[in-house]
C-alpha cells in the first residue's frame, strides 16, 4: 500500500462541496485559494513531482494537466528530453549495494516514452564501494550524468593524509559517472579522491600548501558539526555543451566545482582533472575567511544556457544564511540567527582557452553575484533548509523551487513574483489547502512552448489536479473529523476516492446518506489486500467506525446519487486497554521471546466483524512448546492451537472475527518435554495476518 505522509491537521473548519467534486474545497467561493495556481501566469510548461511518488506532472501555466507518467515506482529526479521522452532516477527494484547512512539510493535510471512505456532501465550496481544519489543530468547524445558516493576505509582516508582526529570509518567521497544507454556501459568517470591535497603529512606525495593549491582539494576540509563520512555531499551536475565542462554543487565545501569533460577518463585521473574552477567558499582552500562565503549549503547548482538572458553565469538555491554581512541582517533589526535561502547567479571569470582567471593570492571571483533574490527584505521571503532548485527561464524570469514546502515561484528580473504554483498534490492524496503539509520536492523543470520536446505532441491541456480530486485511489481527496461534504456521484465520476489520515489508535465514524433514499450506496475500505465493502441495502445508508489500518475507502452507488458523507473522530480505539499490551496490526512479523519466569506475552488489535485471520507461531528453540491464544474483548478464549505435534509451531488458521472490536492474543510458555535448555527461554517468531477475501 502507499506509504502515508504524517501531516498537519487542516485548519478547525467545515468545507461544503457543491454538487460536483470537481470543484475543489479551496477554491470555492469566499475561501482563499491556497493550492494549485495561486497567482499569476506563465507561458511555460512545469514538469515535477512530489515527495517519493512515483506520479510525474507536466502542467500548463493554469495548473491543467498537460502529460502526467504513472512510474509505478518511487522516483526522486525527472528530466524531459528534448525527444519529449522522460529520464528518471529512482529506487532500485532490488538494491544490491553499500547503504551509507546519511542518503538513500537513487541507484536505477530509466527512460520513458511520452505515453509512459518504458526504453530503457539501469541498475547502478558497480559493487560495495560505490552508492549512487541524489539527481541527474541528461546529456544532449542521450546519455546521462550521474552522481555516486565511493566509500574508502579509514586506512585508505589516512594514507591520502586525512588527520585521524577529524575520521569516523571512513570517508565518502563523490564520483561522477557518465552511463550510456545505448552501450549499457559507464563510458566516463571523474573522481575527487584524485585530486587531493593535504598539509598534515609532509612525507605523503599529496602534501602541499593548501592556498597555493586552489585546483585541488583539501582532503582535510570539512564543516565542523556535520557528518565527518559524507565528505562532499554531492547534491547536483550540470554540463556545459559549448565549453564541454561539467558543474557539481558540492554542499558540504558551500562551493559549485568545474571540472574538464573534454579529457578521457584516464587524464581525467591525472592533472587534467583537477578543478578548474571553484566558487562560492574561499576558506575550503584558505584563501579566504567565513565572511568571504558567499553560498551556504546549496542545490541544483546549473549555467545559464546560450541565447538565455544572462548565458554563461551560473545560477543556484543557496539554503541556509543565519550569518552576518547580508543585507536582511543589516535591514532588518534583531534578525540575527534568523535562516533563510536565496538565489544567487555570478559571473564565472572565463577565459578565451576555457580556463578561469585567478590571481596569485586571491580566490577565485567574482566578489559579488550578479542577481540574487530572497536575501532583500522586499524580495519573496522563504526558507528552505534542504533541497530545493532553480532555473533561468528563456524569457529572462527565474524558476525557483522551495523544497520544504513544495512551492514553485516564477520571479522576474526585478523580483516580481509572476506566477505561484503549489502543487494539489502530496505524492499520496489530493490535497485540498495549503495547511496540509507538503512532503519535499527534489526539483522542477520548465519547458518553454517552442521546446524540442514538445514538437508534435498534443498539448491539449485536461483537467487541474485539484478537478480530478475524488477520481481515483492515486488522486483521492483528504477529508478531516468534523468535515461534511455534500456531493453527487455522476455517470462521468460513479465513484469517489477518499483518505483519511489519523493516529493508529483513532476510531473514526463514516456516516452516508443520501436524499429520500435514492440509489443504494456502498462504501468500501481499501487496504493493500482488497476492497472490504459495507452497504446497508435497505436505505442506502452506511455507517462504518473504521480501525487501524486502511486509511482510503470510496464511495459508490448502483445509479448516480447526490450524497451526504459525514466523518467524525470518536476517540481512542484503545483508551481502555492496559498500555503496556503490544498493539498489533495485520501484516506484523516479529521476533520475541518468552521465559519461565515470564511465560505470557499479550497483544491487542481491532478488528471487524467478518475478518478472517491467521496467526502464526514459530519457535527458534527449546524449550518452548509454544501456545497461541484469540481471546474476545473480556479476554475469554475463542480459539486456541498448542504444539500438539513437538514440532515447535501453534498457529489459528482461517478465523472468523465475530465482532467489530478488541481482541487479544496471547502467546504462552509450556516448557518442552524434554527439558529445559541452559538459555531458560523461548524465542519465537510472531506472524499476523488478515486473509483476502
Amino acid at each position: 500500500m502507499m506509504k502515508l505522509i504524517k501531516l498537519l491537521l487542516l485548519l478547525s473548519m467545515l468545507f461544503t462541496l457543491m454538487q460536483s467534486t470537481d470543484v475543489p474545497i479551496s477554491a470555492q467561493e469566499g475561501n482563499l485559494k491556497t493550492v494549485g495556481t495561486i497567482r499569476g501566469s506563465t507561458d511555460g510548461y512545469t514538469l515535477f513531482k512530489v515527495g517519493l511518488s512515483d506520479e510525474v506532472y507536466l502542467i500548463d501555466g493554469e495548473g491543467r494537466i498537460v502529460n502526467e507518467w504513472k512510474l509505478g515506482h518511487p522516483a526522486r529526479d525527472a528530466v524531459l528530453r528534448d525527444n519529449g521522452n522522460l529520464v528518471v532516477s529512482h529506487d532500485p527494484v532490488n538494491y544490491r549495494g553499500p547503504q551509507a547512512s546519511f542518503g538513500p539510493p537513487y541507484a536505477q535510471y530509466s527512460e520513458y516514452t511520452w505515453e509512459g512505456d518504458l526504453v530503457w532501465t539501469w541498475e547502478f550496481a558497480l559493487g560495495a564501494q560505490y552508492q549512487a544519489h541524489h539527481g541527474i543530468e541528461v546529456l544532449p547524445n542521450g546519455n546521462v550524468m550521474l552522481i555516486s558516493w565511493d566509500f574508502r576505509t579509514r586506512g585508505e582516508a589516512i594514507a591520502m593524509g586525512r588527520d585521524p582526529e577529524d575520521l569516523g570509518d571512513g570517508l565518502w567521497p563523490d564520483v561522477v559517472f557518465e552511463y550510456d544507454p545505448t552501450q549499457d556501459a559507464i563510458v566516463w568517470e571523474w573522481n575527487a579522491w584524485d585530486h587531493t591535497v593535504q598539509d598534515f603529512d609532509p612525507d605523503l606525495p599529496n602534501y602541499g600548501v593548501i592556498s597555493e593549491n586552489p585546483h585541488k582539494v583539501d582532503i582535510n576540509f570539512y564543516e565542523p558539526g556535520l557528518s565527518v563520512e559524507d565528505w562532499m555531499h554531492t547534491n547536483a551536475v550540470d554540463y556545459n555543451p559549448e565549453l564541454d565542462q561539467i558543474l557539481i554543487s558540492v554542499r558540504e565545501f558551500n562551493e559549485i566545482w568545474v571540472i574538464d569533460h573534454g579529457i578521457t577518463t584516464e587524464e581525467a585521473r591525472g592533472p587534467a582533472g583537477d578543478l578548474l574552477y571553484r566558487w562560492g567558499n574561499p576558506r575550503a582552500y584558505k584563501r579566504g575567511t567565513e565572511d568571504d562565503r558567499q553560498i551556504s549549503f546549496q542545490h541544483d547548482a546549473q549555467w545559464v544556457p546560450s541565447g538565455y538572458p544572462g548565458a554563461g553565469n551560473i545560477i543556484t538555491f543557496s539554503n541556509r544564511h543565519n550569518f552576518a554581512s547580508t543585507l536582511r541582517m543589516q535591514a532588518e533589526e534583531g534578525l540575527d540567527g534568523v535562516d533563510y535561502s536565496k538565489v544567487v547567479e555570478f559571473t564565472p571569470p572565463l577565459q578565451p582557452d576555457g580556463t578561469y582567471l585567478i590571481e596569485e593570492d586571491k580566490p577565485f571571483g567574482p566578489e559579488m553575484p550578479a542577481w540574487s533574490f530572497g536575501d532583500d527584505p522586499d524580495d519573496y521571503n522563504f526558507f528552505s533548509q534542504a533541497q530545493s532548485g532553480v532555473q533561468r527561464l528563456a524569457n529572462g524570469n527565474t524558476l525557483i523551487i522551495k523544497s520544504a514546502d513544495s512551492l514553485i515561484l516564477e520571479v522576474t528580473p526585478n523580483r516580481e513574483v509572476a506566477w505561484e504554483y503549489k502543487p494539489p498534490f502530496n505524492g499520496v492524496y489530493s490535497v485540498m489547502d495549503s495547511s496540509d503539509a507538503l512532503p519535499t520536492m527534489f526539483r522542477a523543470r520548465q519547458y518553454s512552448a517552442d521546446y524540442p520536446g514538445l514538437a508534435g505532441r498534443d498539448l491539449t491541456p485536461g483537467d487541474t489536479i485539484e478537478a480530478v480530486s475524488n477520481s481515483s485511489l492515486d488522486k483521492a481527496a483528504r477529508i478531516v473529523s468534523g468535515q461534511v461534504l455534500q456531493t453527487a456521484l455522476t455517470d462521468d465520476r460513479p465513484v469517489h476516492y477518499f483518505v483519511y489520515v489519523r493516529d493508529q489508535t483513532d476510531v473514526v465514524t463514516i456516516t452516508l446518506a443520501s436524499p429520500d433514499d435514492e440509489g443504494s450506496l456502498e462504501l468500501s475500505i481499501v487496504d493493500s489486500d482488497s476492497f472490504r465493502s459495507f452497504v446497508d441495502p435497505e436505505t442506502g445508508n452506511t455507517k462504518y467506525v473504521a480501525i487501524p489500518g486502511p486509511n482510503f475507502f470510496t464511495v459508490s452507488a448502483d445509479t448516480p446519487v447526490p450524497y451526504e458523507l459525514t466523518l467524525t473522530s470518536d476517540g481512542d480505539i484503545y483508551e481502555n486497554v492496559d498500555s503496556e499490551l503490544i498493539r498489533v496490526n495485520y501484516g506484523d512479523n516479529f521476533t520475541n521471546n518468552v521465559t519461565a519466569d515470564a511465560p505470557t506475552d499479550t497483544f491487542v488489535f481491532w478488528a471487524l466483524a467478518g475478518d478472517v485471520i491467521e496467526l502464526s507461531i514459530e519457535r527458534h528453540y527449546a524449550p518452548l512448546e509454544p501456545v497461541v491464544a484469540l481471546l474476545d474483548v473480556d479476554q475469554q478464549v475463542l480459539v486456541t492451537d498448542s504444539d500438539e505435534d513437538a514440532d515447535g509451531t501453534a498457529s489459528i488458521t482461517s478465523f472468523e472475527l465475530p465482532y467489530n472490536g478488541i481482541y487479544y492474543i496471547q502467546i504462552a510458555y509450556v516448557e518442552d518435554s524434554a527439558g529445559p535448555t541452559s538459555s531458560g527461554e523461548g524465542r519465537y517468531t510472531f506472524d499476523f495476518l488478515r486473509l483476502a477475501e
